[in-house]
């Protein structure tokens, strides 16, 4: 990584830091983490309709850079005051876009192995 995408990543996270101390001061930190948790929920479930005219890859590359947001969405889910609801739809959302993504050809390795999952 180069000095100035450290940099700036660290800045990002100073930033998010910051603004989940601010969120928690004023009682909005659960509102925003359930709002969060939708809209990657409904992210999800949509990736396969959305995507169809996109390369596998495209749609790859675009969901791996959600993995982050994934992983807070399901950790506020299944922590007690989250919403197992909405882990159980989101991990099931993305477990099917990401699956569809592979059969479509969006990783190599399933194509060396002769590996195919079906959905």
């Amino acid at each position: 990584m180069s000095a100035a995408l450290d940099r700036d990543f660290r800045l990002l996270e100073t930033i998010r830091a910051y603004a989940i101390e601010i969120l928690g001061e004023s009682d909005e930190r659960q509102y925003v983490a359930r709002r969060h948790a939708e809209y990657y929920r409904n992210l999800f479930e949509h990736a396969e309709i959305e995507s169809m005219a996109r390369l596998a890859d495209d749609r790859l590359a675009d969901y791996a850079q959600e993995i982050d947001n994934l992983r807070a969405a399901l950790e506020w889910a299944f922590l007690p005051g989250g919403d197992d609801s909405i882990g159980v739809a989101l991990t099931v959302a993305a477990i099917s876009a990401l699956v569809a993504i592979i059969n479509d050809g969006g990783m190599p390795w399933p194509r060396r192995t002769g590996a195919h999952f079906s959905t």
